[in-house]
């Protein structure tokens, strides 16, 4: 992971017009910069994730975590165009939400914003993996990938991961 991070490192410079560091994307309004793993064929567990995440932020002097959506916090943020574009990457992608410390109770971990289980962003009977899934991923369901939802899965499972800047 050291060496993913250094290649970065090299490329991160502001991208023109942009307010975000050039390995992240800016989706909706100014400011709202996020990192696609996806993009560079990285795939880690979901602590791996958080932990690149941060270190990512350190590196550009900014604060981030595995991304947020549906906050009440992160108004200006566009969900609905982050989770097209979830949907156009076509994988399963880590979010920053658990219920690691209580069953049921999923938590964005920058924000500690509670994600409600009656949210329409999860997919039909999920979450159900118990105390054996406690992680977020994002991924693409239904006829032809046509939309994106939450699930829960074991935090050990390697995917692409999205980190926010806060």
């Amino acid at each position: 992971m050291a060496v993913q991070l250094l290649l970065l490192l090299v490329s991160f410079v502001l991208a023109e017009g942009s307010s975000c560091p050039s390995a992240f994307q800016e989706v909706g309004p100014v400011g709202c910069c996020y990192y696609f793993s996806a993009d560079f064929g990285h795939e880690v567990d979901w602590q791996e994730a958080r932990d690149s995440c941060h270190e990512l932020g350190e590196i550009v002097g900014k604060k981030s975590d595995l991304a947020e959506v549906g906050r009440s916090g992160n108004p200006c943020c566009n969900d609905l165009e982050l989770m097209d574009l979830i949907r156009s990457k076509g994988q399963d992608t880590w979010l920053g939400a658990s219920d690691s410390v209580k069953e049921d109770r999923w938590v964005w971990q920058q924000s500690q914003e509670v994600l409600p289980l009656t949210s329409s962003t999860w997919k039909e009977d999920r979450p159900n993996g118990g105390t054996a899934s406690n992680c977020l991923l994002a991924g693409p369901w239904g006829s032809y990938h046509s939309r994106v939802y939450f699930y829960d899965n074991h935090c050990e499972y390697n995917a692409a991961f999205i980190c926010q800047i806060f």
